[in-house]
């Protein structure tokens, strides 16, 4: 073969064998980072729920706060399912309020805070990416005003475009080979865990707590005047769909740590609690107001409840405190 035609055709070839490779990793790997990883497994979850079960859903706060393990021991013939993502906002959760409603539960426990609907704390729009083309994700005419162009970009992204997307999670996938050698981190981080998916278990020094309590950037996002109206909005048309699907729903004002609410203003708390209230007399849902309920010494920070807290909850739970089991 002529030596200019193999020096042409060589880059050539070597750019399809590349591609190939590249379409054949992207497509097989699963690593896609501890919280991705997390949603697609709920994603995957709702098609093995069983009906009639209790479901709770929400931030991290539901997910370090909830055991149903201990929960499960009070259920009768039905089970509980914690089904939270850290750092999911009402605009991600918002789509997939038909798969929640197809699974026909028992009840839906909501958890929030001021946090929930600030928008620029954790922010992951790979969220969207992963409902592509999913089955059982509707977007209404609501939601298709409300999302942004990017995040309609990720929901609807074509297949090449999607091929190409996920070159950003290569980092994460190599750090998933790594965890996978760890048992410890296997263990606390598996995203098919919805009995007891807590992953902290040390509690933050004072110094540390101090230091989040003193920095105005912290305050302001649990502060319910700077939230973003988008997502309370969303929020309010998420309640309306399942209240339109007569669904048992229980939205709960998650604890948060004495320091926490005595230096945020008590404006911003009433205005939080009033904000919930009006939502629960338009559309007929339980609120159970727990934020002051626990102790500084039940929390790991300042929203998350450690070991201690969290049996405390439980066994509020099962003993009839709050009527989420009835």
């Amino acid at each position: 073969m002529n030596k200019k035609i193999i020096i042409f055709i060589m880059p050539i070839i070597i750019l399809i064998i590349t591609s190939l490779i590249y379409l054949g990793f992207i497509s097989s790997f699963k690593q896609f980072g501890a919280t991705n990883n997390r949603f697609i497994a709920v994603l995957n979850k709702f098609d093995t729920l069983p009906e009639g079960s209790l479901i709770f859903i929400g931030d991290s706060q539901i997910r370090e706060d909830i055991s149903c393990l201990l929960i499960e021991s009070k259920l009768n013939n039905s089970e509980c399912f914690n089904l939270a993502v850290e750092g999911i906002i009402p605009s991600q959760i918002m789509p997939i309020s038909f798969l929640l409603t197809a699974t026909n539960p028992k009840a839906i426990v909501i958890g929030v805070s001021p946090l929930f609907f600030y928008e620029g704390v954790n922010k992951n729009n790979d969220l969207f990416f992963f409902m592509n083309n999913r089955k059982g994700i509707v977007i209404d005419k609501f939601m298709d005003n409300a999302l942004t162009k990017d995040e309609k970009e990720l929901l609807f992204m074509l297949p090449f475009d999607k091929a190409l997307y996920k070159r950003k999670f290569v980092l994460q996938y190599f750090l998933g080979l790594l965890n996978s050698f760890s048992s410890k981190t296997q263990l606390r981080t598996n995203p098919n865990n919805f009995k007891d998916p807590y992953i902290y278990t040390e509690n933050q020094p004072a110094s540390q707590l101090d230091k989040k309590l003193n920095d105005s950037a912290v305050i302001g996002m649990f502060d319910i005047n700077k939230s973003s109206k988008r997502q309370l909005d969303i929020f309010g048309h998420f309640l309306e769909i399942l209240s339109n699907n007569k669904l048992q729903v229980i939205v709960v004002q998650m604890p948060l740590n004495p320091l926490l609410t005595d230096t945020l203003g008590a404006d911003s708390l009433q205005n939080y609690h009033s904000y919930l209230s009006l939502l629960s007399q338009k559309y007929n849902f339980t609120l159970l107001n727990l934020q002051d309920d626990f102790a500084k010494d039940d929390f790991t920070d300042l929203t998350h409840l450690n070991s201690v807290g969290r049996q405390k909850l439980a066994f509020n739970i099962i003993s009839g405190d709050y009527h989420i089991i009835q």
